[in-house]
């Protein structure tokens, strides 16, 4: 069974205002990323507390907490993500996690091949592997354009290479059009021997704007089927980015996310995919 989740702030900056929206559409699980405009990274033990007693008195479970580590240049200074990734263990830990998401770092401009940074890219993400010293806690690796881990290659090209078994992809199918790849044509097959996680927003390639999934060329109709006949059971987050995409968050408002949830709720019942 799949476990829905949503990140919060994608709904609204108030977490009490975004989890009774998720509680209204029957979710129980959200994905940390923010509150009242703080990135989680930057919150201080009062937003930690404050978020916290929201949560308990909600019943609300935290999916992953999702973090923009490795979300700076490979030739940018390494010491503030390893402090990073430090704190975002700690908060795993607090809020109850089993999941941290992670990026792979941004290539240099002057079109040099990502090739020439893989084992910088390697010995940062292994460094930060080894900050991991909890169990039950899972890193998951997010592609997204302009990293080392822009196509699905070059993620599993890192988690193959690290060899940890805490390390898995966190595959968003919706961030590989971009660099005009069929997610599930072209990667499917390579993204799930490794999947631990799912992203679900949509891109309409004609219109050249955010759709909720199925109504763009991200070919999610197809990718539900597969994941049903492979019997996936991870967790599938929505991040539908439907009223603004930023480098570092995404908005999509409460009235909107209704029509998101609608979106892969009916993609879900199509294919015959149970979920909670």
């Amino acid at each position: 069974m799949i476990t829905l989740s949503a990140f919060a702030d994608e709904i609204s900056p108030d977490l009490s205002e975004a989890i009774g929206v998720l509680k209204e559409k029957g979710l129980g699980t959200l994905d940390l990323r923010g509150m009242a405009g703080v990135n989680v990274m930057k919150f201080t033990p009062e937003h930690a507390k404050a978020a916290k007693a929201v949560l308990k008195r909600e019943g609300m479970a935290v999916g992953s907490i999702a973090t923009p580590i490795g979300k700076v240049d490979i030739t940018d200074a390494f010491e503030p993500q390893v402090g990073q990734m430090m704190k975002a263990v700690e908060l795993a830990q607090a809020f109850g996690s089993r999941f941290i998401r992670v990026f792979s770092f941004y290539m240099p401009k002057g079109g040099e091949p990502p090739k020439k940074w893989r084992k910088d890219v390697l010995d940062r993400m292994g460094k930060l592997m080894d900050l991991v010293k909890v169990k039950d806690v899972t890193v998951v690796l997010e592609n997204e354009e302009g990293l080392y881990g822009d196509t699905i290659e070059r993620c599993v090209d890192v988690i193959t290479s690290l060899k940890d078994p805490r390390l898995k992809l966190a595959w968003d199918p919706c961030n590989e059009i971009i660099l005009g790849e069929r997610p599930y044509s072209d990667t499917y097959a390579t993204a799930r021997k490794h999947l631990s996680y799912v992203h679900v927003k949509d891109w309409n390639r004609d219109r050249k704007e955010m759709v909720p999934a199925g109504q763009g060329s991200a070919e999610w109709d197809k990718t539900m089927g597969a994941l049903k006949g492979d019997g996936w059971a991870g967790i599938m987050a929505l991040e539908p980015h439907l009223s603004a995409a930023g480098k570092f968050s995404g908005f999509t408002g409460p009235a909107l996310f209704g029509e998101a949830h609608a979106a892969l709720t009916g993609l879900l019942k199509q294919a015959g995919i149970e979920y909670r």
